[in-house]
């Protein structure tokens, strides 16, 4: 997964937060 959150700083500008590539699966284990 990977994407982006919009945030509003206190002085009302806005900007985006960055999310690198991560994975939600672990090892070894069925869901």
């Amino acid at each position: 997964m990977r994407g982006s959150y919009q945030m509003e700083a206190e002085d009302g500008t806005t900007f985006d937060a960055t999310i690198p590539e991560f994975t939600l699966a672990a090892p070894r284990v069925l869901h």
